[in-house]
């Protein structure tokens, strides 16, 4: 499992890798760097190829803490999407206005609990 994911890493760093480098010689190096989703891919790869060399001379392999940094800016990409799709937008948005609520269901739930784990402890601590 570690080596497929170790295979997996290796070659979406070479995925994103080549795609920034076609994009450079297609756009120009000011073409590129002028919008901030090709910087923000940029930066991505550079972090990745950071992530890689550090894991590999520290631990002689891609090490789970570098490989959660890696990913973490990896899905950043994926908010590109939500500037493209409306639908996704709009799904998006809703999920973004619901989360106050959800921590307050979340609240509650956990309150909930707590006071069923004092009963417990409670009725049962004789037994």
């Amino acid at each position: 499992m570690v080596n497929i994911l170790e295979f997996i890493n290796y070659f979406f760093t070479a995925v994103f890798t080549f795609e920034a480098i076609i994009k450079i010689i297609g756009l120009g190096f000011k073409g590129y760097f002028s919008k901030g989703w090709n910087v923000f891919d940029f930066i991505i790869v550079v972090i990745s190829y950071v992530t890689l060399i550090i894991g590999l001379t520290i631990s002689g392999t891609f090490g789970p803490k570098q490989a959660t940094v890696a990913r973490a800016f990896r899905i950043g990409r994926i908010f590109r999407l939500i500037k493209k799709a409306k639908f996704l937008r709009v799904i998006f948005n809703t999920i973004i206005f619901t989360i106050p609520s959800l921590a307050n269901v979340g609240a509650l739930m956990m309150l909930l609990l707590f006071i069923f784990a004092i009963l417990g402890v409670y009725l049962f601590a004789t037994i």
